[in-house]
């Protein structure tokens, strides 16, 4: 520097991190942050006619067992028409298409018809993987006939 009254000090000598150092600091920084949190969003639509439960249990071989049952929304208050569904039409499909469970489903709970065997009223079976897994349900409720 050639301007006069002004004096220029530095430490001898420069230290910058090499590529490998960049790397592994970036790494770390990376695997310490925190992991995003598991959004739980509301179900996409409620039904007015029934209350659907699904419980998931682990299941063999390190598939996920679903066990699906529901019973009848109760009147909505100011609705003439009392809709009381007597069974509903479940199909559950995997990631890749396969049906994992499609027939009639009748409801439990107080409203359970006497006389049903338990095993008509409620699905159960195996979805491949982790509960997080997409699985797609569909129930559809009928109407008494």
């Amino acid at each position: 520097m050639k301007t006069k009254g002004v004096r220029l000090r530095a430490r001898k000598g420069f230290w910058s991190p090499n590529p490998d150092e960049i790397q592994r600091a970036s790494l770390l920084a990376r695997a310490n942050e925190p992991r995003p949190p598991v959004v739980l969003a509301p179900a996409r639509r409620t039904s007015p006619l029934i209350r659907p439960w699904f419980g998931m249990a682990k299941g063999s071989g390190g598939n996920t067992r679903v066990t699906f049952v529901w019973e009848p929304a109760g009147a909505v208050p100011g609705d003439r028409r009392v809709r009381t569904p007597s069974r509903v039409a479940f199909k559950a499909t995997g990631a890749n298409g396969t049906t994992l469970f499609e027939g009639p489903v009748r409801p439990t709970g107080a409203v359970a018809f006497d006389g049903l065997d338990a095993a008509l009223a409620r699905a159960v079976f195996a979805a491949f993987g982790t509960p997080s897994d997409p699985t797609v349900f569909a129930p559809t409720a009928w109407d008494r006939p």
